[in-house]
């Protein structure tokens, strides 16, 4: 399936392998305009790798507060059309790894 749409939510850095109220308020913006979005022709890319004193990446950490949000709500966006881009460690790197991952995953 190829899509035409992707939306890409940057990672920001953790705070105790926490989302910090800046790295909430991305997810959080995301899934309130989820339904502005044709679900059958857009990919979802969660970027951010895991920075000095964290164990859990951006990237992980802000699909799992997506998917809690997407539960709360009742929506269902389709999981084949998520990557999880969990390396980067800058804004170079996102773009760079997640051009890489949609390559890779034949989405785009």
């Amino acid at each position: 399936m190829k899509l035409n749409k992707v939306v890409i939510i940057l990672g920001k850095r953790l705070v105790h392998d926490k989302l910090s109220a800046e790295g909430r308020s991305r997810v959080e913006a995301l899934s309130n305009v989820l339904n502005e979005l044709c679900f059958d022709t857009t990919a979802l890319v969660f970027c951010g790798g895991i920075t000095q004193s964290q164990t859990v990446s951006e990237a992980d950490a802000m699909y799992g507060y997506f998917r809690h949000l997407m539960e709360v709500k009742g929506v269902d966006f389709p999981e084949q059309q998520v990557i999880i881009e969990n390396r980067s460690l800058n804004t170079l790197q996102n773009m760079q790894n997640a051009a890489a991952e949609l390559l890779q995953s034949g989405l785009c």
